[in-house]
């Protein structure tokens, strides 16, 4: 098979987009947010039956607390402020995938990697993405991609390489 050899740099809106995504899909942000429900219901069950209204307001605390911490973060300018102190995001990247190993490179650097380094791979609308571990992923824009059939290409490499999901 052919290398698939990739350039391109983030834009904005795709880092965005791609932090959403793994925040989303992050184990710990879901736990928070059924653990936060759990408690509110549970709380609110014992108040409906004793009819106690500020422990009903009490109840609901947990999940407006939780739900507006991620509504800030995950909506706010403040992120978008933050991302565009970090030029690391808005590097030119260039990928070459080939059957034995993987090759990055950056203005920093290049790095040459099996495919064992990596944990396994994901694919959602707008991108795939490649996780190195659990808190670090590598988002590759399907924008970057020649052509539909590359896309294929790619995909069927990845599952033939690594663990595939789709998110």
């Amino acid at each position: 098979m052919a290398e698939i050899i990739l350039r391109y740099q983030l834009t904005e809106d795709e880092v965005i987009d791609a932090m959403r995504t793994r925040i989303l899909r992050s184990w710990s942000v879901r736990l928070l947010f059924l653990a936060a429900i759990l408690f509110a219901l549970i709380t609110l069950v014992i108040n409906l039956a004793t009819g106690d209204v500020t422990m009903i307001i009490m109840a609901i605390a947990p999940i407006v607390l939780v739900g507006g911490l991620f509504v800030f973060f995950y909506y706010s300018p403040y992120t978008r402020a933050r991302l565009r102190n970090e030029p690391r995001f808005f590097i030119e990247q260039h990928w070459r995938f080939g059957e034995e190993s993987i090759e990055h490179r950056t203005q920093h650097g290049t790095a040459h990697h099996t495919w064992s380094t990596y944990t396994k791979a994901g694919e959602t609308p707008r991108f795939f993405f490649l996780f190195l571990n659990q808190h670090q992923i590598a988002p590759i824009p399907k924008r970057a991609f020649a052509n539909a059939q590359e896309q294929t290409r790619f995909r069927e490499l990845l599952k033939r390489k690594l663990k595939f999901v789709t998110m």
